[in-house]
């Protein structure tokens, strides 16, 4: 993995540089349950910083319109740049959970809520039927302790526009007014 850490001494050179090393981390990861599991690894790595391994996973609007239909893009999209611009959205393990279980299952059958789509992600996706577009997979995954099947565990990865991005619980935005 690409380090997203420069020393500040080299201003806004090193702050270009940072992010466009910090944009391209996810895109080194194959569109796959694999690759999501090999990205995803890296988080439960001994003195992963998990804030700096999180920002990358932020969505673009390209891909907020690319993964859902226009006028939910907009609402997720508001819902969640907030948080995400003041740090509130990190990726983390709890104290043990050294493992990675992934599942996916294509947005084709978020859209017509199949009982393979049931048995993976949580119920509140049902409210996305008619929201999220077809083409993709979305990644439900777990960080777990040795052994274990439970632990902590988010929804939402997707790889769209060749990056790794996460959604995580976009349904929430079918709940408000």
């Amino acid at each position: 993995m690409r380090s997203p850490s420069l020393p500040v001494r080299f201003g806004a050179l090193s702050v270009a540089f940072m992010i466009s090393v910090s944009a391209a981390w996810s895109a080194d990861y194959p569109p796959t349950a694999e690759g999501a599991k090999a990205l995803l690894r890296e988080f439960v790595k001994p003195g992963a910083d998990w804030t700096a391994l999180s920002k990358p996973l932020q969505p673009t609007t390209s891909d907020y319109a690319t993964i859902f239909e226009a006028q939910t893009a907009a609402k997720v999209q508001a819902a969640y740049d907030p948080a995400w611009k003041a740090g509130q959205i990190v990726i983390k393990p709890n104290p043990g959970q050294t493992e990675v279980l992934v599942e996916g299952v294509p947005t084709a059958e978020v859209r017509a809520w199949t009982p393979k789509a049931a048995n993976i992600l949580p119920g509140g996706w049902a409210k996305m039927q008619g929201e999220i577009k077809e083409g993709f997979t979305i990644y439900r995954f777990k960080f777990v302790e040795p052994g274990k099947t439970i632990g902590m565990a988010y929804d939402g990865l997707i790889n769209v526009n060749g990056q790794w991005r996460v959604f995580p619980k976009a349904w929430r935005v079918r709940e408000t007014p």
